[in-house]
């Protein structure tokens, strides 16, 4: 049997921090969200705005475009999307 994969197992042992920021590519991205890559490729911000508000966290996925998404706030407000185009 296979554990289940957390992006926060460690982390919440240690207490609930005030910000959680994940860094994921495309690859480790699958893993945390048990996705394929090309799942994440096809809806890159589909996934990110998602992700960023199932797991309450600022979430920037990387890759040839870097996307930033901000969980939606506790009291309903919107979360946010943005795009880095830098490279």
């Amino acid at each position: 049997m296979s554990p289940s994969v957390s992006p926060f197992t460690t982390a919440d042992r240690l207490g609930p921090p005030s910000v959680r920021i994940l860094t994921p590519h495309a690859r480790e991205m699958a893993a945390l969200s048990g996705t394929s890559v090309e799942a994440i490729e096809a809806d890159r911000e589909g996934i990110a705005s998602r992700s960023a508000d199932e797991w309450g966290a600022i979430l920037l996925l990387k890759g040839r475009e870097t996307l930033i998404a901000s969980p939606a706030a506790r009291d309903g407000g919107p979360g946010g999307l943005y795009r880095n185009t830098a490279g």
